[in-house]
Order: C-alpha cells, then structure tokens, then sequence
C-alpha cells in the first residue's frame, strides 16, 4: 500500500511498504504550478459567451413585452397575495386629495374586522342556543355582512371615492352609495335583530344570558359606534373637500370673465 502526505518543511513523506519491518524513506519534491490548460481557458470563455448570449435574449424578450404594453399600463399589485388591480394613492391621487382616499382605504380594512367581530358574536350566541339574541336568518345575515359585505363596500363605495379623486370626477355616486352605507352601520349600531347586528339592543339581552356573550356584544356594540362615527366624519370631509373645489373653479371662472 502506498501513501503520501505533506511534512512542515514541504517535504513528501513516501510510504512505501513493501514488507512490515520497512521503514518509510522521505524524498524532496519540487511543488511547482503550472495554472490552468490552454484548453480550460476556451472552455471557460465558451461558457461565458452563452451566459452572455442567454442574458441579451433575456433583455431583448423584457422589452418587446414592454413595448407591446399599452401606454400608461402599471402591473397590478392590489391585494398582495392575489394582484386583481393597479392601487397607489401616492401616485395616482392629487396631492390634496390623498389624507381623505388614505382615511377611506383605511377606514375599509376597519369595517373588515368590525365584520368578523360582528360574525364572531353571533356564531357565538348560536352556539350557546340564545334564542333572543339569534336564528338562523339572522345568523345569514351576519356571515354576509363578514364575508360578502367588505368585497361589495370596497367596490361599490371605495373604488367610487378613489377613481372619482383620481380622474377629478363628481362625487355624487359615492355620496349616495356610503350614505346607505352609513344608515346600514346605524342599524347595526342598535343591535337591530332582523339585520344580524350584535349591537346595543342586542347587547341588553346578551349580558343578561352570559357574562361572556356579553362582553363580546359590548365590544361588537362600541366597535359599531366608532364605525359610524368615523363614516360620518369621513362623509362631511368629503362634502367639504368638494366644496372647496367648487369655489375654486367658480374663483377661477370669475377671473377669467373679468375684463383686463
């Protein structure tokens, strides 16, 4: 058997053992390098041609589809984990325009979560067989508002506030639609039992059943009265905001009809 390992002084041991009592003799070597082969060389370069030839046709392919897209496309990027629209309030909101579009947007993801609570509190008194607090329809009613209400109010209402910002439209249809949505959240606020709201009058017979049904109607009823603060806020905000711009466009008119 033959092995052979490096000494501290770059001396070569030899291993040679060709009998059990042989000593293993030590030979010098020259450890010289001669770097890599003319042929290694042409063959690295080969690869970095193709990786270059690959990177330009990756170039090249980016932007014929840019170029196929229509002018003023942006990828879309709202909600995050399944992209259906374009959404940035930064840049496509005038300036003076985007604290109420943010409060509204922001306001949205609030009446998402006052929802589930609302659907919470209801699944919860059902569980319980509160037969004054919830049936069956009324139990309907709450898992439409949790789950079918936010698509629809995002829709129906924000996306109506947000194109009209943009484009510097009127706000009539918004007005209209988030005036019903704000009598909706009024109803829910009182606890009315037909619309599925765990609010105020529900919130009397629930403490009255369970100390923990209570508690989770008293939460449903102040989280309802915030919603409707905050909407009415919102909604007087906005009637002012297109006030003021009408006032500015009649200023501008009246300058403009002024002889000089």
């Amino acid at each position: 058997q033959r092995r052979v390992t490096w000494d501290s002084r770059f001396m070569m041991k030899d291993h040679t053992s060709h009998d059990v009592g042989a000593f293993p003799s030590f030979k010098l070597y020259s450890a010289t390098y001669s770097g890599p082969t003319e042929d290694e060389l042409r063959a690295k370069e080969r690869l970095l041609l193709q990786k270059e030839r690959e990177l330009r046709e990756r170039e090249n392919l980016l932007m014929q589809r840019e170029q196929q897209l229509p002018v003023g496309f942006r990828p879309m990027n709202w909600p995050r984990c399944w992209p259906i629209m374009y959404h940035s309030i930064s840049e496509e909101i005038p300036e003076h325009k985007q604290s109420l579009v943010r409060r509204a947007y922001h306001l949205w993801y609030y009446l998402c979560f006052v929802g589930l609570w609302n659907w919470m509190a209801v699944t919860l008194a059902l569980n319980f067989d509160v037969a004054a607090l919830v049936d069956l329809s009324r139990y309907i009613w709450a898992t439409c508002i949790a789950f079918v209400g936010p698509p629809l109010s995002f829709k129906l209402c924000y996306l109506k506030l947000y194109k009209a910002c943009k484009r510097g439209s009127s706000l009539q249809v918004f007005f209209i639609v988030f005036g019903a949505h704000i009598i909706y959240f009024l109803l829910m606020f009182g606890g009315f039992s037909p619309v599925g709201g765990a609010g105020l009058y529900s919130m009397i017979f629930a403490t009255r059943e369970s100390v923990v049904i209570g508690s989770v109607y008293i939460v449903s009823t102040i989280l309802w009265f915030f919603l409707c603060c905050l909407c009415i806020i919102l909604f007087f905000d906005a009637r002012k905001l297109r006030q003021e711009e009408a006032d500015a466009a009649d200023d501008i008119a009246a300058d403009l009809l002024q002889p000089s």
